[in-house]
């Protein structure tokens, strides 16, 4: 969670734990029931939700805060966000400046 930011290949993560491709594969799926670059999406995909809620307070963008979580791509992060909220970034942000 530390290194939410950083792009993490899966080749670096393995090195650094000593696990094979496929052990670690069968770790997560079996942990998390996810692979480990869709653990690291559910991660960041919640991180940039809770900072869209305090947005409007610290004078954020839905920009800045994709940016701030990892995000590289910004039409397959709103696409993400959508499938795994149920609503898009901007939503979540005018929703939370409403309150």
């Amino acid at each position: 969670r530390s290194h939410i930011r950083e792009d993490i290949p899966i080749v670096r993560l393995c090195k650094e734990i000593g696990a094979s491709r496929r052990q670690l594969e069968y770790a997560f799926r079996t942990t998390f029931a996810a692979t480990p670059l869709e653990f690291i999406r559910a991660l960041r995909l919640n991180e940039a939700r809770r900072l869209l809620t305090t947005a409007r307070a610290n004078g954020l963008s839905v920009t800045t805060i994709a940016m701030d979580v990892g995000v590289n791509h910004l039409g397959r992060f709103a696409t993400n966000y959508r499938l795994f909220f149920g609503e898009s970034p901007k939503e979540t942000l005018q929703r939370a400046g409403r309150s």
